[in-house]
């Protein structure tokens, strides 16, 4: 993994974490601070899309895998660690309401969530699964299902398989109606973007991208992100400025060479962002109950979302992997496909 992609894994993951905070916390308009983070912090998910579609495609594109192979992998990277922290969201719905009040749950909504299809949540939110960050996954899974099947056509057809999967899912599946209007988001297009800059990072073009281009285009693209008054996931006016970030830090990979602890925090990205909002709740909760002071609420969530990010990447996310991979298929070649 690129030292690059790990600081904007890390990045990603943790402007996301302070973003629910202010958004459940409500201190949303106490500062600067907390309004930037209210209106732009949601911008870590449009990066991990971006992110996602760089490593899938620059990690897979020349190698021999078939879907099933893919698959798997992709199974074992991202199941085990979501099932659990739903199950624990369920559980917390269940025995303690009061936690987590604006949450609902049904046992086909559980499912549902469980198999990353879109579903109303019972609480009237939206579509939003049990684990609300979980609408990610659930594009991310389509993403994935679009790859597998790419994979059917020759190799110098994978991205235009990619493509015309993402256009069609985008275009049409709203059209069915119900929950498939889920797909219509735009947001979708931000794996295209990724699978373009990989295609730049294969061939080498981002070595002609000096220092000085890479802080220009750098700042041209947070000044074109900050025209918009809030991340609204728009493709154009986020999506593509943040491509533009993520190529102007991969030209300059050498610079980030020597930061193992933002590559820890980049490992446990995944870890990071499925355990955060359940940390918010408990200690915000906590917080109602004690009267303890808001830094140190904050500070007690960032704590401990750290110290979890460790522990489940190290004792859940490697080991069920593992497992899983051995179970759903023990002779499958080692094969690098991380995310």
């Amino acid at each position: 993994m690129l030292n690059s992609i790990q600081f904007l894994r890390a990045f990603a993951a943790w402007i996301v974490v302070l973003h629910h905070y202010v958004q459940l916390s409500g201190n949303k308009e106490s500062n600067i601070v907390t309004a930037f983070l209210y209106n732009y912090g949601s911008i870590g998910v449009d990066i991990f899309f971006i992110i996602s579609g760089f490593v899938i495609y620059a990690s897979t594109s020349n190698k021999t895998i078939s879907p099933k192979e893919f698959a798997i992998h992709r199974i074992a990277r991202i199941v085990p660690a979501y099932w659990l922290y739903t199950l624990i969201t369920a559980l917390t719905i269940i025995m303690a309401p009061s936690i987590m009040p604006a949450l609902g749950i049904s046992l086909e909504f559980l499912l549902k969530s469980m198999l990353f299809l879109p579903a109303q949540n019972p609480s009237g939110l939206g579509l939003f699964p049990v684990l609300s960050v979980g609408w990610t996954l659930n594009f991310e899974a389509v993403f994935y299902l679009i790859f597998a099947l790419s994979l059917l056509t020759p190799k110098y057809l994978l991205s235009a398989g990619l493509f015309i999967g993402i256009v069609l899912i985008q275009t049409f599946a709203p059209k069915l109606g119900g929950s498939f209007a889920f797909y219509g988001t735009p947001i979708i297009y931000n794996f295209l973007f990724g699978v373009f800059i990989a295609e730049i990072y294969k061939r080498g073009y981002h070595h002609s991208i000096s220092t000085s281009i890479a802080i220009l285009i750098f700042a041209i693209s947070i000044i074109v992100i900050a025209m918009s008054s809030f991340v609204d996931h728009n493709p154009l006016r986020i999506g593509l400025p943040c491509t533009a970030i993520m190529l102007a830090l991969i030209s300059q990979e050498p610079r980030f060479s020597e930061k193992r602890k933002i590559n820890k925090l980049g490992d446990w990205s995944y870890s990071t962002y499925l355990s955060h909002p359940i940390i918010i709740f408990y200690v915000l909760a906590l917080q109602k109950k004690t009267n303890l002071d808001p830094t140190m609420a904050l500070l007690t969530i960032c704590a401990a979302v750290l110290l979890c990010s460790y522990v489940s990447y190290k004792y859940i996310e490697l080991p069920s992997s593992g497992l899983l991979k051995h179970i759903l298929q023990p002779k499958i070649k080692k094969l690098s496909v991380p995310n």
